[in-house]
């Protein structure tokens, strides 16, 4: 452990599509592959901060997640403060793609609740991804009448004159008794 109460951590490989820093000269915010792996028998750790920076997630995010076991509860310091090591960091990874794909948290969970029991979550997620599409295909249709029915609501404020909205009709334009 170092004075201030980390183990040392050393960044292995390090892929930055949005910057040129070669290893070694990188600073934080470059991480958007950060990789860490041990050193002299000491496990590597990163503060909250720095994975936050480094996913682009707030800080909140990930205390979040871990209030809502997505994610082990985090090793302390000597300080007390929360200390991550790689396979947190590719939960959140994995969590992230996961949002991306249009899974809710509790999904996530149950995804994550697989792999934690062992098994490969596979077929678990293939029917989250397939219930997913259905609602998406649903939604579009649905999108698709709304469409209509707007563009008919269109067409009739074109053809109304709104001296002949009357108060009790609130909009003659919205009003179903003007087809």
């Amino acid at each position: 452990m170092s004075e201030n109460g980390f183990a040392p951590f050393v960044v292995v490989s390090l892929h930055c599509k949005h910057c040129s820093v070669g290893e070694g000269q990188a600073r934080i915010r470059c991480f958007p592959r950060l990789l860490l792996r041990e050193r002299v028998g000491y496990a590597a750790f990163v503060r909250i901060g720095q994975v936050a920076e480094a996913l682009g997630l707030p800080t909140r995010t990930i205390r979040f997640y871990e209030r809502r076991g997505l994610l082990p509860n985090p090793e302390r310091s000597a300080n007390g403060y929360r200390v991550y090591q790689d396979a947190t960091i590719e939960r959140l990874r994995f969590i992230k793609s996961a949002q991306a794909a249009g899974l809710t948290l509790a999904e996530i969970g149950s995804v994550i609740d697989v792999r934690d029991g062992g098994d490969a979550p596979c077929e678990h997620v293939e029917r989250l991804l397939r219930s997913k599409l259905e609602a998406v295909e649903t939604r579009r249709r649905e999108l698709e009448t709304l469409e209509g029915e707007l563009n008919v609501l269109l067409e009739r404020s074109r053809r109304l004159d709104p001296a002949d909205c009357a108060d009790r009709d609130v909009c003659h334009i919205l009003n179903s008794t003007h087809q």
